[in-house]
Formats: structure tokens, C-alpha cells, sequence
């Protein structure tokens, strides 16, 4: 126990872990260059896309901290997989630059598991979000009939992921 308390001493009471959160901070001023193509075309407006990286980086930072399956990996890798998921969202290319392979010291290879798994909550986030508007849009509607009708098709085996 003396030689905790040194240590804590010696580094100022300093002592944290690094999360996810963490890293992608450290590693977001290089997740878009000017170098960057989006949709197969040079970047003209870099702001308005750096911004978008960043908020879609954010978007998958919490999607990571809502699954479980997550936990399995550091939180760099985690980090890393949040701009590629982000890079590839946004068809920013290349996937994943050099300039991002030197900072995360990852290869895009190495983070294609965690990208699956995330791409996964973010296809689910989407249908979710879909069949919630939907659904909110008919009710406004008073539709009662259409409502009824759609709720029949939800529930029958056929239907798409937008179970009522």
C-alpha cells in the first residue's frame, strides 16, 4: 500500500485510463485531409466535412458504449474503428489514409472486426429510426385504417425489421 501511495505521489495524484472517448480525440485531427476524396471528388468545402467527421465520430463513440460486444477491444482500436466506421459512412476515401495508419499504429485490417460490428448498430439505429418516423408520421395523419393495416404487415413473417 506505501508504495501505491509513492507512486501516486510521484505522478501529482495524475493517474487516469484512457477511454475511447480518449483516443479518438487524439486521433481525430488527422481523420479527414484536404487530400481526402469525398464521393470520388476532391473535398471543396473541408470545414463543413471536418465538422460532419466529427459528429459522426461522436455518433459512433456512443454506439460503442451502448453494445457490449465492444468491450472486447482497447479502447484505441475502438477509437480507430470509430473514424474508419465514420470515414466509410461518409465515403471518404481512402478507408483509411496512411496518415491514419501512422497515428493509430493500426492497419485498417486489424479493425475490420470492430467496424462490422459497429456498422451492424448503425444499420439497426437506422431501421429504428426509419420505422419511428414512419410510425409517427401516420399517427399525425389519423390514419387509424393505414395504421391498422401496417401494424398487420409488421407483425406478419415477411415483414422487414420494423417489427410494432
Amino acid at each position: 500500500m506505501q508504495i501505491e501511495g509513492m507512486l501516486l505521489k510521484y505522478f501529482g495524484w495524475e493517474l487516469y485510463i484512457p477511454t475511447t472517448a480518449h483516443f479518438a480525440e487524439c486521433f481525430s485531427d488527422v481523420s479527414v485531409s484536404e487530400s481526402d476524396f469525398l464521393m470520388g471528388h476532391p473535398i471543396s468545402l473541408y470545414s463543413q466535412v471536418h465538422d460532419h467527421v466529427r459528429q459522426y465520430i461522436k455518433y459512433f463513440l456512443d454506439l460503442s458504449l451502448q453494445d457490449y460486444n465492444f468491450l472486447k477491444f482497447r479502447p484505441s482500436l475502438t477509437a480507430a474503428a470509430c473514424i474508419a466506421s465514420t470515414r466509410i459512412c461518409l465515403n471518404l476515401s481512402p478507408n483509411w489514409p496512411v496518415s491514419l495508419h501512422k497515428k493509430t499504429c493500426y492497419a485498417f485490417d486489424e479493425l475490420l472486426q470492430c467496424i462490422e460490428i459497429m456498422m451492424r448498430s448503425h444499420h439497426s439505429d437506422q431501421m429504428a429510426a426509419r420505422c419511428s418516423m414512419k410510425r409517427k408520421s401516420e399517427d399525425e395523419n389519423g390514419d387509424s385504417k393505414r395504421i391498422d393495416s401496417l401494424s398487420a404487415y409488421y407483425s406478419s413473417p415477411e415483414s422487414d425489421s420494423c417489427s410494432r
